[in-house]
C-alpha cells in the first residue's frame, strides 16, 4: 500500500490483510486515484474504511501470531531514529475460544448444538462479544457492522431469543477493574515472518443485564380558569389510575370553586392517602378540538418527576409531521394532573408508527401522539426511579353520608360563570302562546370574533355527500330524518341573500351516527359546533352552565327504595325547546336530497345537540316547568325534579296502586 505514515500515525484506524490479499488491496487503491494527482487524507481514509466494512462481511478472520515478543515500531517520517515497542500477541493458528478447536468461534459446531440459554452461558464464561463472538471488546464497542438476521438487532444470530425482554444487552458497571491494557499505534504492515501485528488489550469487570425502562405517556393540554383563560398543563395518562388527580400548584394558579370531599387514595405497598378538596376542571387538547369536563381529586404532588431522567432520543427518528402530545417528553418534569383510565383508553385513535429503536412506538390520540414502549437506561444501572401510579378511592364513608342526605336539598355552588349563565336564562327565556319554551344561547363576548366558516361546512357537506352516495341504506336513513325534520318545524329555509353585512353567523357541518341500541330511531345526525374554520367555533364562544339535576347515583338509589318502579324519557326533549329567532343564524346547515337539485341553507329552530350549551338549555326549561307547574301536578312535578337525569325518568311507589295514580298524574 501506499506509505502515508506520518499521517496515519495519529488515527485510531488501525487496519491489517492478510499476505496474500496486500497486491489486491494495492490494486484497488490505485485504481481510485486519477494519473498525477496526490490522493487526499480524507480520500485515504474512506477507502480504508470501505475496504474494512466489505472485509468483515465476508467474515475474514485476522490470523495471531503464536507468541509474545518484543516488535519495534517503524520510525516515523520526521527522520527521528526514536523507536516504539509494544507487546503483542501473534500467532498462526487459529483456536476457537468457545471450544478451543482449530476453527472461528462462529463456525463452531459445539456452540450451535447447545440451547440459547447455554450459548449465553458459554459466551458468557469466555468472555466473547456477544456481537461478533469475539474476544478484545464488548457489544457497546463491537466495530463489526452485522445485526442478527431475525430481529435485527445487535447481538449475533445463534444468541437470538423469541422473547425481547429475555435478551440481554452487557454493559460493564460503573467503576469496572482494568486488569491489563496495552495499547499502541502500529501500522497494519507484513512482519518478516509472514505474520500480522495487532493491538491487544483486556478489559475486567462484573457484567450485569441493562435495565428497560418503561415508558410513560404524558401530554401537554390546556386548563382553564375561573376567567376562561387556557393554562399549559402537564398530565400523566394513567392506565392504571381510577382518579384523576390535580397537583396543589396547579390548582391554586386556576382559581376555581373548591369542593369538600371525603375520599382515601390508595397506592402502592397499600399506602393510604385522605384528599378531602376536589375541583371540576374544563381543559382542551393542544392537538384537535377535543375539549371535556372531568372532577379531579387536588393533592399536594400527584406523583414524582416523569421521566426520572433525561432520554437519549437522537437516534429514534421520530417523524417531523407528526405533533406529539408532550414534546419535551424525555426531559424530566414535574406532573400536573394524572388522567384516569377510563378517560385514558377513550382517547385513542387508530393512529400507530414504530420507531427505529425497535422497542417504542407512537400513538396517536385526541391530544395528540404519545410514546410507548420501553427504552435502554444505561447511564442508570443503578438505583433507577420506577414509578407505580396506580390509584384507587375508598369511597364507603362518602357513599354513607351521600344515602343520608339524598332527600336534602342541595345547596347552589355555581362558579361565578355558571351564575351568569343561571342569570342569563331566568332574564332571556320565555314561553309562546303553546306553552313552548323559547331561550337564547348564553354567548361569551368573543362571539362578536367568530368568523365566517360557510366555506368549511360546506366542503364537509360535499364530502357527507360522496360518503351517502357509495351507501344507499345509509343515504335512506339520513333523507327520512331530515324529512321529518322539516316536517316537524324544527328548520327552516333561509336566503343568504337577506344577511346584514358584519353579523356574525355559523354553518354546522354535520354527520350521521348510529345507535344501535336504540328502540326507535337507530340513526341520528349530529351536528358540529366544535368545527373551526379560525381561531374559534361556536362551542369556543358559548358557555355550558351548571348541572341543575340531581346525579345518576342519586337517582338510582332512590329508585331503589321503592316496591314498584317505573321508567320513562322525554321524547325528542331537545327539539321540543325553541330557540330565539335572533340566535338561529347561529345554527345554519347545508342540504339537498339529491346533488340534481340546488343547494339550500337551513336554519335549526331547537335546541341542538353537539352545541354546548344545549345540555343546561333542555334541563333547565324542565327543571322550570316543574317548578312554574307545581301547584297544578304536584306529584309530577315532584318526580320530575328528584327522579329525572337529563331525559330518563326513573320513579316508583310502595304500592301497585300508588303506582298507577302517579303514571295517570
Amino acid at each position: 500500500m501506499v506509505n502515508h505514515s506520518k499521517e496515519f500515525q495519529s488515527s485510531s484506524l488501525f487496519i491489517s490483510f492478510r499476505p496474500h490479499s496486500t497486491k489486491k488491496q494495492r490494486e484497488l487503491w490505485e485504481a481510485t486515484i486519477e494519473h498525477g494527482e496526490l490522493p487526499t487524507y480524507d480520500d485515504t481514509i474512506e477507502f480504508l474504511r470501505k475496504r474494512c466494512l466489505i472485509l468483515e462481511r465476508c467474515e475474514s478472520i485476522i490470523p495471531a501470531m503464536p507468541a509474545s515478543k518484543q516488535v519495534p515500531a517503524k520510525p516515523a517520517s520526521s527522520g527521528k531514529g526514536s523507536k516504539i515497542s509494544v507487546a503483542v500477541t501473534t500467532s498462526n493458528e487459529i483456536i476457537c475460544e468457545l471450544c478451543n478447536g482449530d476453527h472461528p468461534n462462529f463456525k463452531c459446531n459445539a456452540f450451535k448444538n447447545m440451547t440459547i440459554a447455554q450459548r449465553l452461558a458459554k459466551a458468557r464464561d469466555a468472555k466473547v462479544c456477544f456481537n461478533c463472538l469475539r474476544k478484545g471488546h464488548m457489544i457497546r464497542t463491537c466495530p463489526s457492522q452485522r445485526l442478527c438476521a431475525k430481529c435485527n438487532k445487535k447481538h449475533h444470530s445463534m444468541l437470538h431469543q423469541d422473547q425481547p425482554e429475555d435478551a440481554v444487552q452487557l454493559v460493564p458497571k460503573e467503576n469496572p477493574t482494568v486488569c491489563l491494557e496495552v495499547v499502541g499505534n502500529v501500522e497494519a504492515d507484513q512482519q518478516e515472518n509472514g505474520s500480522v501485528s495487532v493491538t491487544t488489550s483486556c478489559l475486567g469487570g462484573e457484567i450485569i443485564r441493562a435495565p428497560k425502562q418503561v415508558l410513560l405517556q404524558t401530554a401537554v393540554i390546556d386548563v382553564f380558569d375561573a376567567r376562561g383563560r387556557p393554562h399549559p398543563c402537564r398530565a400523566l395518562l394513567d392506565s392504571g389510575s381510577q382518579a384523576h388527580i390535580l397537583s396543589q400548584a396547579m390548582a391554586r394558579k386556576l382559581g376555581m370553586p373548591i369542593l369538600k370531599c371525603n375520599i382515601t387514595v390508595i397506592g402502592a405497598n397499600a399506602m393510604k392517602t385522605h384528599v378531602n378538596k376536589r375541583m371540576n376542571l374544563n381543559f382542551s387538547s393542544r392537538y384537535c378540538d377535543f375539549q371535556d369536563s372531568i372532577a379531579c381529586l387536588i393533592s399536594d404532588r400527584p406523583t414524582g418527576n416523569v421521566p426520572s431522567a433525561e432520554i437519549n432520543v437522537s437516534s429514534w427518528n421520530i417523524p417531523s409531521g407528526i405533533k406529539l402530545a408532550d414534546p419535551d417528553f424525555f426531559q424530566p418534569h414535574e406532573i400536573d394532573l394524572v388522567l384516569a383510565s377510563d378517560f385514558v383508553w377513550n382517547m385513542l385513535r387508530s393512529g400507530k408508527v414504530v420507531l427505529s429503536n425497535g422497542t417504542a412506538s407512537l400513538r396517536e390520540t385526541d391530544l395528540g401522539w404519545i410514546i410507548t414502549g420501553t427504552y435502554d437506561l444505561y447511564q442508570q444501572v443503578s438505583g433507577t426511579m420506577l414509578f407505580s401510579n396506580v390509584a384507587v378511592q375508598d369511597q364507603l364513608a362518602e357513599q354513607i353520608e351521600r344515602f343520608w342526605l339524598v332527600e336534602d336539598v342541595a345547596e347552589s355552588s355555581y362558579n361565578t360563570e355558571e351564575q351568569a349563565v343561571e342569570e342569563h336564562f331566568l332574564q332571556t327565556y320565555r314561553r309562546d302562546e303553546s306553552g313552548r319554551f323559547v331561550v337564547q344561547m348564553p354567548f361569551r363576548e368573543e362571539v362578536e370574533e367568530l368568523e365566517d366558516n360557510r366555506s368549511l361546512a360546506l366542503k364537509r357537506f360535499f364530502a357527507l355527500e360522496r360518503k351517502l352516495s357509495r351507501n344507499t341504506e345509509l343515504r335512506d336513513e339520513y333523507l327520512a330524518f331530515m324529512r321529518e325534520y322539516e316536517l316537524l318545524g324544527h328548520c327552516k329555509e333561509i336566503k343568504e341573500e337577506d344577511d346584514v353585512f358584519g353579523v356574525p353567523r355559523y354553518y354546522l357541518p354535520h354527520h350521521a351516527v348510529f345507535k344501535l341500541a336504540s328502540s326507535s330511531t337507530k340513526l341520528r345526525v349530529v351536528f358540529d359546533a366544535s368545527a373551526k374554520a379560525s381561531k374559534y367555533s361556536l362551542n369556543d364562544v358559548m358557555k355550558t352552565g351548571p348541572t341543575v339535576q340531581n346525579d345518576i347515583f342519586s337517582v338510582n338509589l332512590r329508585f331503589r327504595q321503592h316496591v314498584f318502579g317505573f321508567s320513562g324519557d322525554v321524547t325528542k326533549m331537545y327539539r321540543q325547546i325553541l330557540i330565539d329567532s335572533f340566535h338561529t343564524r347561529f345554527l345554519r346547515i347545508f342540504w339537498r336530497e339529491d346533488t340534481s337539485k340546488p343547494l339550500r341553507v337551513l336554519e335549526l329552530l331547537t335546541v341542538t345537540y353537539g352545541t354546548a350549551a344545549a345540555p343546561f338549555l333542555a334541563t333547565r326549561c324542565l327543571v322550570q316547568l316543574a317548578t312554574e307547574e307545581e301547584h297544578r301536578f304536584p306529584i309530577a312535578s315532584k318526580m320530575v325534579l328528584k327522579d329525572v337525569y337529563v331525559d330518563d325518568m326513573l320513579s316508583g311507589a310502595d304500592t301497585e296502586e300508588e303506582a298507577k295514580q302517579r303514571l295517570l298524574k
